[in-house]
């Protein structure tokens, strides 16, 4: 209510002036008020009337601004159709006119709009060439590995998404690190690209539990020590554990990273142990390590030696 007050305001004192390129910019602003109110097609109409006094005045820059703001507004209102026909304009005029900078955050979100649409190979293309053209101060920069997180998650590519969206946040937090405390938080909460990569950043990250596992050199026939245990912090979940259908195959799959956890902190998990963090019975878990072994997976649990 704020912004949509200040922004009459400022309308109102364009138009006494008659500065068009200052109204443009004010319609742009309404428009993407609308759209972030869920009034597209309010939004749209003055997007518009936008366009229409950029191209009057011939501002190519603003026009391209306008048709990027846009383009933003359809996506997070799932216009993707109209969206990707505004964002391939923006994107043109930056190319014709050479405006290198902005066309970062145009191709970064012509990636996000065309992997909406269902072209994740064409997406990539398009977030990578965005890629290429980061330099230092390019706006909205941060954008681009989201796009290509966003896009190599379709795509199965769990590594490069986790890259790319832990590149994006880390960006996102340097930038609003200028800022104090409270306006940092409003920040990431309300800003619809910064919750993007904060929800997406957050999914991406290992669920950990920290358990306390005996050494693999505590002798066995007795309890360990208090100092022969080490406290090791398990992935006890991956995103990348859903893409295995199977259960039975993605807690075997579970234990066998578990235990390479485990032996490279030096530790020996039990039978406990795991069963404990998949949640599963210590039989269960049994049958499973039989028939990892019998697989040919060297899998070393404490007593197993």
């Amino acid at each position: 209510e704020k912004a949509q007050a200040q922004t009459v305001e400022a309308l109102s004192i364009y138009e006494e002036i008659g500065d068009s390129r200052g109204i443009a910019q004010c319609l742009g602003l309404m428009g993407s008020l609308a759209g972030r109110a869920g009034d597209l097609e309010t939004g749209q109409a003055q997007f518009r009337e936008a366009l229409a006094l950029t191209r009057e005045s011939e501002d190519s820059w603003l026009t391209a601004q306008t048709l990027r703001e846009m383009a933003a507004i359809e996506f997070e209102n799932d216009a993707i159709d109209e969206g990707v026909e505004h964002i391939l304009e923006a994107e043109a005029i930056c190319r014709e006119f050479g405006m290198n900078d902005l066309l970062v955050g145009v191709r970064a979100l012509a990636g996000r709009l065309t992997l909406k649409a269902g072209k994740p190979d064409e997406a990539l293309d398009w977030a990578t060439r965005a890629m290429r053209e980061i330099r230092p101060g390019v706006e909205l920069a941060h954008l681009v590995p989201l796009a290509l997180s966003e896009v190599h998650g379709v795509l199965g590519h769990d590594e490069e998404a986790a890259h790319y969206i832990t590149l994006a946040h880390d960006q996102l937090t340097l930038m609003l690190s200028a800022l104090e405390e409270g306006l940092q938080e409003r920040s990431w909460s309300h800003i619809p690209n910064h919750q993007a990569i904060q929800a997406r950043w957050s999914a991406l990250q290992p669920r950990r539990e920290v358990f306390r596992l005996p050494l693999t050199s505590a002798p066995l026939g007795r309890a360990p020590r208090d100092d022969e245990y080490v406290e090791v912090s398990w992935a006890v979940h991956q995103p990348a554990d859903e893409r295995i259908v199977d259960p039975v195959e993605r807690r075997r799959s579970q234990v066998v990273r578990l235990v390479d956890e485990a032996n490279k902190a030096g530790a020996s998990p039990t039978i406990v142990h795991l069963a404990e963090a998949l949640d599963s019975s210590e039989a269960t878990i049994r049958r499973d390590l039989a028939a990892l072994r019998s697989e040919g997976h060297k899998i070393l649990t404490r007593g197993s030696r």
